[in-house]
Parts: C-alpha cells; sequence; structure tokens
C-alpha cells in the first residue's frame, strides 16, 4: 500500500476514514505510510509546535 491522507476541513470524517484506512492495512499485513506530516494533510504544526493529538493516536493508538 502506497501512502494515504486526508485534507483537514472535514475532520471528523478525516478522522474516521484515517482510523479505517490504518486498521484495514494492518488487518492484512500492509504497511502503510501518512501523507504528510505538516502541511494540507499533517498531524503537526510547524508553527505552533504541536501535535494533532487525536490525529496522533488514530494513526498510533495504543490499543483498538
Amino acid at each position: 500500500m502506497s501512502e494515504f491522507g486526508a485534507k483537514k476541513e472535514a475532520y471528523e470524517s478525516r478522522v474516521r476514514w484515517t482510523r479505517e484506512v490504518r486498521k484495514q492495512a494492518e488487518k492484512y499485513g500492509f504497511g502503510w505510510g501518512y501523507w504528510e506530516l505538516a502541511s494540507f494533510f499533517g498531524i503537526y504544526n510547524v508553527k505552533d509546535k504541536q501535535w494533532d493529538q487525536r490525529m496522533l493516536h488514530t494513526l498510533l493508538p495504543k490499543t483498538d
């Protein structure tokens, strides 16, 4: 699988979609990469030096 990501504008849908894509990739043994770190699809705000904690947990949960 290649990279995946969603723009920030539809935040709730973005979180749900991202979680489902990650879970399905892992379920079927695919490696994945989130596109990208700190711009239109980003999960890190360079200006504020802050992670989007909800998206970070969506991508790297402790448990599902």
